[in-house]
């Protein structure tokens, strides 16, 4: 039979990968969110710093998720579609 030998380097590799890949699935839960409430950006902004705190630590890709989820649900108003958010005095005529 033959054993399989890792080295440190290779572990740690393992981890970082493992990590960030455990940061994109908990990254999809800002990414949806952020489409559907009409905040792309954020979502995606949530996306890709929970896969970089998955990287660091798995648990703070956990954490990421929930600040940006929470800050997508409870934020302010969206912007409009030309990415300016919209005036207080603007009125709409029926």
């Amino acid at each position: 039979m033959n054993d399989i030998e890792m080295n440190v380097r290779d572990f740690y590799l393992y981890i970082i990968l493992g990590g960030a890949l455990l940061g994109a699935v908990f990254g999809i839960v800002p990414l949806i969110l952020g489409r559907r409430r009409n905040k792309k950006r954020l979502g995606f902004y949530g996306f890709l710093a929970s896969i970089a705190g998955g990287a660091l630590a798995p648990l703070v890709a956990i954490v990421v998720a929930a600040v940006f989820s929470w800050v997508i649900i409870k934020g302010g108003t969206a912007e409009d579609t030309d990415g300016h958010p919209p005036a207080d005095n603007e009125t709409t005529s029926v």
